[in-house]
């Protein structure tokens, strides 16, 4: 555990590596012995084999990752770091679409974004050519943010896909997050405090103004919250990264902004999954008073992604909301279920990009 973590921290400023380890995004265009195909049979890409194949299934030419793009490819993976800020992210993406371009000779792609991928999804078209995207598809996109990330912060346990032995806390995983500015531009947002946002269709709204509660059992509202990490340190001299974390609500802020105006959008979603929502301060006893976090599975979702977080673009409703029961926040891409949306929004094939995390030593 401790070398897997291990070879992926950061240095504080969240970009350099801390250590001898150097992650590669993979995989590499013209690596014959690592290919795509070969990508998506191990962990963490073997999440989304179901969805290429379904996909390919139906009329759509996956990219082979070479420099022959006259085979008619029109199915393209953009694996980024999951761990860096997602406005670098953003960039990259938006040369990979160029690219595409280039490649393809069309005029304008298909985005379809999983998970983290819908807010690099976002943030590419808001500050860069939004003409060149014609639909743009979420899946289980925590839009508003997912408590879940507090838990995995400041407790250690890590998201599901990651995690070797659930329910424990890694004082491993604290440390890997605190330098990963994925994390905090995760963190729920002012909008997921603001029980104003609402389209009509979720319940028990209210619940999610319980997302973090103090020793004495008072709710945080989000200034609070964000006050409370700022000044957040354990028993043992652990902290935040102050620099990151104001750094995560200038981008926060900044895609509360963000406007689909011009765009064709859909998004899918799960329900029927109890969700983390809700995260709470526990004081420790002595010598240490070492306070530790209890986490509630207590909202709907899809058991990482509140279904609020993932309906909502800052309060917009969207016109095309899919609710699928039951599916786990991974299997999401690869279900049938998607497979049938996907292809009745989307219709006539035109170039798609999935979004897609990988990273490799």
């Amino acid at each position: 555990m401790q070398f897997f973590t291990g070879s992926l921290l950061l240095q504080p400023n969240g970009i350099d590596p801390n250590g001898s380890y150097n992650i590669k995004v993979a995989p590499l265009r013209n690596d014959a012995a690592n290919t795509l195909r070969n990508e998506l049979e191990d962990v963490p890409m073997d999440l989304f084999k179901g969805f290429f194949d379904n996909m390919e299934a139906n009329g759509y030419l996956l990219d082979d990752y070479d420099d022959d793009h006259n085979e008619g490819e029109n199915l393209f993976c953009f694996t980024y770091d999951w761990r860096k800020n997602n406005l670098t992210s953003a960039e990259l993406l938006s040369n990979f679409i160029d690219s595409v371009l280039i490649w393809t000779g069309a005029v304008q792609v298909n985005l379809v974004g999983h998970s983290m991928g819908g807010i690099v999804s976002k943030t590419c078209i808001q500050n860069f050519d939004k003409s060149r995207i014609d639909k743009i598809v979420f899946i289980g996109t925590p839009h508003l943010g997912a408590p879940e990330v507090l838990t995995v912060m400041l407790k250690g346990k890590l998201f599901e896909w990651l995690n070797f032995v659930n329910e424990i806390e890694w004082l491993t995983a604290r440390i890997l997050a605190r330098n990963l500015p994925s994390c905090y531009q995760l963190i729920p947002s002012y909008s997921y405090f603001d029980m104003s946002f609402n389209n009509g269709v979720s319940t028990d709204i209210d619940i999610y103004s319980q997302c973090f509660q103090m020793p004495n059992g008072n709710y945080t509202n989000y200034p609070e919250l964000i006050s409370y990490l700022g000044n957040y340190e354990s028993c043992i001299i652990e902290d935040l990264n102050d620099f990151l974390l104001d750094n995560s609500e200038i981008l926060k802020h900044r895609l509360t902004l963000f406007i689909l105006a011009m765009l064709r959008y859909s998004t899918l979603l799960v329900f029927n999954q109890w969700t983390i929502g809700k995260n709470k301060v526990i004081d420790g006893s002595p010598p240490l008073y070492c306070k530790t976090i209890e986490y509630y599975r207590n909202l709907n979702g899809d058991f990482t992604v509140p279904v609020r977080s993932a309906e909502l673009i800052n309060g917009q409703i969207f016109e095309h909301t899919y609710y699928v029961p039951t599916i786990m926040h991974h299997n999401l891409p690869g279900s049938q279920e998607t497979l049938k949306i996907l292809l009745e929004y989307l219709q006539i094939p035109r170039t798609i990009i999935s979004l897609n995390t990988q990273n490799r030593r």
